[in-house]
């Protein structure tokens, strides 16, 4: 490829077509495992090259030849959403984008348009044979169903068809041969979680000071993703890369929520059609619902591959919340990330259970309130939503707190506070006041709404809770005026 302005060269042209020819669509054989090993390391290549062109042809080969679920042209992409060139931007969104209307390209994934051909379309793809790669769920004898992926096809017997699959954060030694019936398509359209997160952690070039403790340390990954071969030679993820990767990384973790929750539901009605009863039947559940499920799942994983993702997550969003080198850009969506998942984990655990007890994220969000509440007062670059999200993560969290622990909160906060002196001097005095008004008002609401709740609002216990919170209102009520 050749420098030179913005418009696709003849040569990238040609390129383009040739990467036409090679496109995984349902209709042709996939390419032979080598050829795939040295394309992957041509094009990982490429997407650092001087010359724009010659990444513009990786973006466009990654996209085309490479399914939607593979991982490590998925990182090319986001190694390319970085570029200081407009139309390799775009070049490498649509890697990790797609077609968003077209249908889930490679895999045999189809389009869910809900009409009946659909639906027939989708039964006949799930009685063809499985091929290696592919991503599937696999629903055990309790009706549990857990994503993951073909690692063998053994279809010599066509009447007793079965596979040997890894489920996905699984270390791939821990394999399980299952009958055809059990499996079916994931149609999920993105890689696994658990496998380009274990990437994007090993390549993230985003680190921390020495002087910071981080809270939510990732554990050591000996999985296989971490360790392939091809990841030795790729560069490095930058900081400018990081606000879309934890955009695609929260995608593709409420898509396999959503799958996971259809395959449940499905589960449940096959389940209750065998009892003739329609009682067992469950409505279908919300997006944020079905994202509890799978992030409670996580952290409350009894795998070591399942908790390793998990705390993998945190630990990237802490990172991107406290690092020094984190742009305005990075904090508000690590920010927003980490309440989508704070959230829906507690709505979930809480519809459920009927409480807070037990709720897996209670400790790791505990953990994180020495650090939550600095930030939220004295972070220059934290801009005002993502100030009030955190405060509502916060807030979020105090709900599975007891009262004493509340009120220790309260009091921190009100220590913090700028006098009123102090108050006028400079904007982030006035920032600190803001955030003090902010996690006051959200503790006390949790607070207020866990004891009605339980019953305990004229209780003694409270007292304590009671006179932190009045004496937070009276300080920034004087503050304020």
């Amino acid at each position: 490829a050749g420098k030179g302005g913005g418009r696709p060269t003849p040569l990238h042209e040609a390129l383009s077509a040739l990467a036409d020819v090679h496109a995984q669509n349902g209709r042709r054989r996939a390419l032979p495992a080598r050829t795939v090993s040295s394309l992957r390391a041509l094009l990982l290549s490429a997407a650092t090259d001087s010359a724009p062109h010659a990444r513009l042809a990786a973006m466009t080969w990654a996209s085309k030849v490479f399914p939607a679920d593979d991982a490590p042209s998925r990182y090319l992409g986001l190694l390319g959403v970085a570029d200081e060139r407009a139309e390799v931007k775009e070049a490498a969104r649509k890697v990790l984008r797609g077609d968003e209307d077209g249908g889930d390209r490679g895999h045999g994934g189809t389009q869910h348009d809900g009409s009946a051909d659909a639906a027939k379309g989708e039964a006949d793809a799930d009685a063809t044979p499985l091929r290696v790669g592919e991503r599937v769920l696999h629903t055990d004898s309790s009706g549990v169903a857990r994503l993951a992926t073909v690692l063998q096809a053994h279809t010599d017997d066509a009447s007793a068809q079965y596979y040997t699959v890894c489920f996905d954060g699984a270390a791939c030694d821990a394999e399980r041969s299952t009958e055809r019936s059990r499996l079916k398509r994931a149609r999920i359209a993105r890689p696994p979680l658990a496998t380009l997160l274990s990437i994007v952690m090993r390549k993230s070039a985003l680190g921390l000071s020495a002087e910071i403790e981080q809270t939510w340390v990732a554990p050591a990954d000996s999985s296989a993703a971490a360790a392939a071969a091809w990841l030795h030679d790729a560069a490095a993820l930058p900081e400018a890369a990081l606000p879309e990767t934890i955009r695609y990384l929260r995608d593709c973790l409420q898509r396999e929520a959503d799958a996971l929750a259809r395959a449940q539901q499905e589960a449940s009605a096959d389940t209750s059609m065998k009892d003739s009863s329609v009682e067992g039947r469950k409505a279908p559940a919300s997006a944020k619902l079905a994202l509890g499920a799978r992030v409670n799942a996580l952290f409350g994983a009894d795998s070591e591959g399942g908790a390793r993702t998990g705390r993998q997550l945190l630990s990237l969003l802490e990172r991107s919340l406290r690092s020094a080198e984190a742009s305005r850009e990075l904090v508000g969506e690590a920010t927003a990330a980490l309440f989508a998942l704070v959230s829906a984990s507690e709505t979930q655990h809480a519809a459920r259970s009927g409480s807070l007890s037990g709720w897996p994220l209670a400790k790791p969000v505990a953990d994180a309130v020495v650090w939550l509440q600095p930030l939220i007062l004295t972070k220059p670059s934290l801009d005002d939503a993502a100030q009030r999200t955190l405060a509502r993560i916060v807030g979020v969290s105090s709900a599975a707190d007891a009262s004493d622990a509340a009120a220790d909160a309260l009091i921190g906060v009100t220590a913090k506070l700028p006098t009123q002196d102090m108050a006028c001097a400079a904007a982030n005095e006035l920032r600190r006041g803001l955030g003090a008004v902010l996690l006051t008002g959200y503790i006390c609401s949790q607070q207020a709404k866990r004891l009605r709740d339980s019953g305990a609002v004229a209780a003694p216990e409270i007292s304590r809770l009671h006179d932190a919170a009045s004496a937070a209102v009276c300080a920034l009520a004087a503050l304020l005026s």
